[in-house]
């Protein structure tokens, strides 16, 4: 039976994921260069732009071992062509979902947003606040973190997205929840200067979520989203997702 949009949004469980190699499906590449690294591990991907994609190592060590294993395969076998070529970047999808959201003012998300301000060493704000979340966050695993779905892995790909170009993006932080007897929770962030007047951020933070799942087999169910700047943070759940929801997704390249 061929994969398609809808029954992968509608799926309970996590699925088996036949893990990316640029080797075994594009043929050899070129090896990278071992670099030697401490807690974090750093490179700078150029997708388009530059983003400089961070994992810290030790926190892998208790967490599921499909994410850790898509995180650090990511180093080697991320298919860099795909984002270069692409137009569907999640990031400028100006489609609306009608999915629940929730609204807080004081939220874990932004006190840790405020205290990153003493971070000032790198040039972007971005960066400054991701390298803080790293350093000082033991819930928070990785920054800008390169996902993407292609055409050929859906049956109905095309006709859901109304083309057949990879859809790409990078998740600003990616947090992880141990709850307790095999029990978790990973937390997708994208962080929003200006976060309440935030419109189309659910539809990128979601479309994010859809391409974890889709990367590494782990349910809706065990996924968080959210958004956030110093003063407010909102959050909603994935696996709300139905058949109105694939709806709105149809307009999600017309908006570009």
């Amino acid at each position: 039976m061929s994969k398609t949009v809808s029954n992968f949004l509608s799926r309970k469980r996590h699925s088996p994921i036949q893990h990316f190699s640029l080797e075994k499906k594009h043929g050899l590449f070129v090896p990278s260069i071992d670099r030697k690294f401490k807690d974090v591990r750093t490179h700078s991907f150029k997708h388009q732009w530059f983003y400089r994609y961070r994992v810290h190592y030790p926190r892998l060590e208790s967490i599921n071992g499909s994410l850790s294993k898509f995180l650090t395969s990511s180093f080697e076998n991320c298919p860099n062509h795909v984002f270069q070529k692409s137009r569907f970047r999640c990031s400028k999808c100006n489609t609306f979902l009608d999915l629940k959201l929730n609204h807080y003012t004081e939220h874990e998300i932004i006190d840790l947003a405020k205290q990153s301000r003493i971070q000032t060493s790198l040039k972007e704000r971005h960066e400054n606040l991701q390298k803080f979340f790293l350093e000082n966050d033991r819930h928070t695993i990785s920054v800008e973190v390169p996902l993407w779905a292609e055409s050929n892995e859906f049956s109905d790909y095309t006709k859901c997205f109304g083309t057949c170009d990879a859809m790409t993006g990078h998740v600003d932080l990616l947090r992880y929840i141990p709850l307790g007897d095999r029990n978790f929770k990973v937390q997708i962030w994208d962080y929003k200067p200006g976060a309440y007047k935030e419109k189309y951020a659910m539809t990128q933070v979601f479309l994010y979520a859809f391409m974890l799942s889709l990367r590494t087999g782990i349910s809706f169910r065990n996924i968080e989203c959210g958004y956030f700047d110093e003063v407010d943070a909102f959050t909603f759940m994935p696996e709300q997702a139905n058949a109105k929801t694939l709806e709105q997704l149809k307009k999600a390249t017309g908006s570009m």
